[in-house]
């Protein structure tokens, strides 16, 4: 209506109540993938996702991801280094696994089954929270009061996403 068209669809994010009630769940990741990624996991593994996209001005460097993944080290936890090639942060520690840049990370089912077996994700302006959510693995979202309950679109991701 702004731009004086009547030609356009309503979002996928709009009237999230309705929408949800006809969502169709993503089938649980195969017995055979989550056998698979088992390789990239160690015991109590935790998922970071490290926003690096040209807009906004929300990215951390690697030096604030350096000191998180050294806090969670010293707090018996391992990490793997999750995201999409296209909008993650390069990995800032080579002594972790980094599945952004594996090949392996373009399919969607690998990727729910490596986040089914964490602990938990960390994710700082990024909405990777719905993949999580997908899987029913805890999050951590640090994100602008605004992106949760204004205007934003990662409320509108994770009440769609969430149980």
């Amino acid at each position: 209506p702004k731009c004086k068209s009547w030609n356009f669809s309503k979002s996928l994010l709009c009237d999230y109540e309705n929408r949800k009630k006809t969502l169709v769940p993503i089938p649980k990741p195969s017995f055979e993938k989550m056998e698979y990624v088992k390789k990239y996991l160690k015991p109590r593994t935790v998922g970071v996702f490290a926003r690096n996209r040209a807009m906004y001005g929300r990215n951390l460097d690697g030096a604030f991801y350096q000191k998180l993944i050294n806090l969670l080290k010293d707090m018996d936890y391992n990490v793997i280094w999750l995201g999409e090639k296209c909008s993650v942060l390069p990995c800032p520690d080579s002594s972790i696994v980094d599945f952004s840049q594996n090949p392996e990370a373009q399919d969607l089912e690998l990727t729910l089954a490596i986040l089914s077996q964490l602990e938990f994700t960390i994710q700082f302006w990024t909405a990777s929270t719905r993949l999580a959510s997908m899987v029913n693995t805890p999050w951590l979202l640090f994100e602008s009061p605004d992106q949760l309950a204004g205007g934003g679109q990662e409320g509108t991701r994770i009440r769609l996403t969430s149980e």
